[in-house]
């Protein structure tokens, strides 16, 4: 692991990397997925309903899955890692292997960065090293929360802000280190965007209200919503589970504490970040604010 470095050098970096990342993946990636894949995309306030409205049956707690199928989205394999986000990892670790075995160059890796300040951070695979159909990028972007914020405190809980565009189906393994990092690094829990969701990353979401690895935690919404939709807060006496509940307001009304974006996420364990720090094939490079906080608990 790299040292911490300082907030201006995260920020810049940060910039620099958000923009590379955009001019690679209009020049050179055809194969990708939308903004939706396991993220968010900030819509107008205008359309804001219609996107909710366009897909109102997965907007429950369980997004109308049966038992069967609930039983696979919480799966794990042998290492204790969910079956979904392992067939991930395997597909990247293979990736490598493949441009080893073509180069003859032992030394070639992926790597997933995790660049974090006071306020927010991102992650980023840069498998760039790799031959050119082994390529994999991807950028998501986070968000702490401050007690002061206008939406609510919501008991601290980080927001999952954008998933940039990326290569087909490997933005859900960043996304799960963004979860175990936030929970148990930071021992705080994951929320959605407070403004839209598209219908594409309700889905994603739902799949982790499955997870039974996954705890959900009930936040209340705002006293001005309480007043707006006649409506009783939860815990009046409790303010700082306070987070705005708008999108679970405009779709359930008196029943929105069914909406799984009514609730915080946190996951109980980072046995992804564990694997792959002990990947031959992946490398994690984390750039955070008091790096002895993930060391200590990578030990545990």
């Amino acid at each position: 692991m790299k040292k911490t470095k300082t907030t201006k050098f995260l920020l810049k970096s940060w910039n620099k990397y958000l923009l590379n990342e955009s001019i690679k993946l209009d020049q050179h990636y055809e194969d990708r997925e939308d903004y939706e894949d396991s993220g968010f995309q900030i819509e107008d306030e205008e359309n804001f309903l219609d996107i909710a409205a366009s897909d109102r049956k997965e907007t429950g707690l369980h997004g109308g899955y049966d038992e069967e199928k609930t039983k696979r989205l919480s799966s794990f394999d042998s290492s204790g890692i969910n079956v979904g986000i392992k067939s991930i990892i395997d597909r990247l670790e293979s990736k490598v292997i493949n441009s080893r075995t073509k180069t003859g160059d032992e030394n070639i890796k992926g790597r997933i960065y995790l660049y974090e300040n006071e306020f927010e951070g991102f992650i980023k695979y840069n498998f760039d090293d790799l031959l050119p159909e082994g390529r994999v990028n991807s950028t998501l972007e986070f968000e702490s929360t401050p007690k002061d914020w206008v939406m609510g405190y919501g008991l601290g809980a980080y927001r999952h802000m954008l998933t940039h565009k990326s290569t087909k189906g490997v933005s859900a393994l960043i996304f799960e280190i963004m979860l175990e990092f936030v929970s148990i690094i930071r021992g705080k829990s994951l929320v959605s965007d407070r403004y839209s969701i598209t219908p594409q990353a309700q889905k994603k979401w739902h799949v982790y209200a499955n997870r039974n690895d996954v705890d959900l935690i009930q936040l209340d919404m705002m006293p001005d919503e309480a007043e707006s939709y006649n409506l009783e807060q939860l815990t009046p006496e409790a303010p700082e589970d306070d987070i705005s509940q708008k999108f679970s307001l405009d779709y359930f009304g008196e029943d929105w504490t069914n909406s799984v974006f009514s609730k915080a996420f946190k996951k109980t364990n980072m046995d992804v970040i564990k694997y792959l720090i002990d990947s031959p094939y992946i490398e994690l490079v984390f750039s955070i604010n008091n790096e002895s906080d993930l060391t200590s608990k990578i030990s545990l």
